[in-house]
């Protein structure tokens, strides 16, 4: 699966990989304070929503609750439709690295 500018992901499928490098994109395109995701796991991605809404999440939260919660993040910080194809187009990259690697960047 390819991910486009026009994706979401508060829509299936639901994929941790997604969903982790989407989270790593939002980080990297933000510059924001906190360190990107290295291993796909519903509490590491619990986790890195934590630190980046402030928002209590419990570790075991299901992989379409977490993804429904990045599409919140970026709808909250892409203020333009650029920001949102900077997002999407950096979670592309990353997840086809990961996809061929297995290895989050």
């Amino acid at each position: 699966m390819n991910i486009n500018k026009d994706d979401r992901f508060d829509l299936p499928p639901f994929l941790s990989g997604r969903t982790a490098c989407g989270i790593n994109a939002i980080i990297e395109v933000f510059n924001l304070q906190t360190t990107k995701i290295s291993v796909c796991s519903t509490s590491t991605i619990s986790s890195a929503i934590m630190q980046i809404s402030n928002k209590n999440l419990s570790p075991s939260n299901s992989v379409a609750y977490q993804s429904i919660l990045l599409q919140d993040i970026i709808d909250e910080k892409c203020r333009n439709q650029e920001d949102r194809d900077r997002v999407m187009e950096l979670c592309e990259q990353k997840y086809s690295h990961l996809k061929a690697t297995k290895v989050l960047i």
